[in-house]
């Protein structure tokens, strides 16, 4: 956990990046319970964090798991009353993408960040992103 000029404290964590599903959202649930405890007002998680990056678990993720998995991390924030940015595959209406959830304290969706610049492990699973998209 780092203090920035004394304003903002974030707590990271990092999961097995072969983590499946539903246990991943469990894992970070319990990530945000402890980051609170240790008053940060934020957590950051990596890149895919909610399925690990495993192409065969992210593009076997139903939109459904997902959401449900998504839910259960913003009423962790709601819970615990803080922040964080945690990465996901979004399964939208438009397609697939590799994305980074801001939530807020509250546990409302702030905004929505697909991956802009994929690299070719992203390739067989997602499409580039071409704006920030707050909700």
């Amino acid at each position: 956990m780092c203090k920035a000029a004394g304003t903002l404290t974030v707590a990271t964590a990092q999961l097995d990046p072969m983590r499946r599903l539903p246990e991943t959202a469990g894992a970070i649930a319990s990530f945000v319970q402890k980051a609170a405890a240790a008053k940060a007002d934020v957590l950051l998680l990596p890149e895919a964090a909610l399925t690990g990056y495993d192409e065969t678990a992210i593009k076997g993720a139903t939109k459904w798991q997902l959401e449900a998995a998504e839910q259960e991390v913003r009423q962790a924030c709601a819970t615990h009353q803080i922040a964080a940015i945690v990465g996901e595959p979004s399964r939208l209406v438009n397609g697939d993408y590799n994305s980074a959830l801001v939530i807020g304290p509250d546990g409302r969706l702030v905004a929505r960040q697909h991956k802009m610049q994929l690299v070719p492990t992203d390739l067989g699973w997602s499409q580039p992103g071409s704006q920030v998209i707050c909700v």
